[in-house]
This record gives structure tokens, C-alpha cells and sequence, in this order.
């Protein structure tokens, strides 16, 4: 699996996420400020640069697992209450949730399972509170290694 198809399977997935679903937007912190001036929210964010590590397997071939965040986010009001605050963090960890249950569900269009997330799998969920974009954001930064299965070779990740 190389970028581009991991950016599609993240936005599928993101598509399939909520009432509605999500709109995944990926790139450097710039872009997403930018982005967020004109954004319909809630909104889902993929920091980029991705980083991958590669594992040499005992047959040459190798697997990946990629370093993903993603931040699951809203509008903020500027002077809301620390409990609205709190409202909008607990709505965006609900969509995080939905999220990974989704992605385990993801597969190809033959049916293949696209990424190797077993029971026990941990994520990281860190609360961010009126990021301070143009548009001040709420939401959580998801963090989490997604290992992709290898169907080119006779290993699975």
C-alpha cells in the first residue's frame, strides 16, 4: 500500500463516520489552518507528513505500519463554557471511536481486509481545547500505528 492508498482508505473511512459523515482534509498544519476558515465542521484532519516503518521480513519482503494523527475536530465559539467545551471534546472522542471500529471494517473493493488492527491495538486520545487556527478548533487528536496486511507477499504484516 503506498500513500495515495492509504489517504483514499482514511477518507472512505471518514466518509462512512458519523451523521453525514466526515470530511478527511490531509496536509501540513498550514494547510489545515487554511482550510479551516472555509470548513464545514465537524471536520477530520490527517497531519502529514505520514511516517511508515518498514520491517525486512526473513523472505525479503517487507511490511509497513504507519504513524497516523488524525484530528477529529469543531468549530469552537470563543467564549464558550469549560462544559460546552467538554460537550464538543466528548462528541469528537465518540467519532474517534466510530473511526477505528470503521477502519477494522475497511476493505478492499475484493473483500481484502486493509489494515492488520488486532484485539489489544492501543491508541492515544488527546483532548484539545480552542486550538488557535484563524478559527479556533475543539476536538481530540486521535494517534495510532496502522498496520496494513501485505497481500503482495506470503506474509501477513
Amino acid at each position: 500500500m503506498n500513500l495515495l492508498d492509504i489517504t483514499d482508505a482514511l477518507n472512505q473511512v471518514a466518509a462512512a463516520t458519523g451523521t453525514g459523515g466526515l470530511t478527511l482534509t490531509y496536509g501540513t498544519r498550514y494547510e489545515q489552518n487554511k482550510d479551516a476558515d472555509n470548513a464545514v465542521f465537524p471536520k477530520l484532519y490527517l497531519d502529514e507528513p505520514l511516517t511508515s516503518h518498514e520491517t525486512i521480513r526473513s523472505n525479503g519482503n517487507t511490511s509497513t505500519v504507519y504513524e497516523v494523527k488524525l484530528f477529529f475536530a469543531d468549530k469552537a465559539q470563543p467564549d464558550a463554557t469549560p462544559q460546552q467545551q467538554r460537550q464538543t471534546i466528548v462528541q469528537m472522542r465518540a467519532l474517534a471511536k466510530e473511526f477505528i471500529t470503521r477502519l477494522q471494517q475497511q476493505t478492499y473493493t475484493d473483500e481484502r481486509k486493509i489494515f492488520n488492527l488486532q484485539s489489544g491495538t492501543q491508541f492515544t486520545l488527546t483532548d484539545v481545547v480552542n486550538l488557535p487556527y484563524d478559527v479556533g478548533l475543539t476536538g481530540v487528536l486521535l494517534e495510532i500505528d496502522l498496520p496494513v496486511f501485505d497481500y503482495n507477499s506470503n506474509c501477513i504484516v
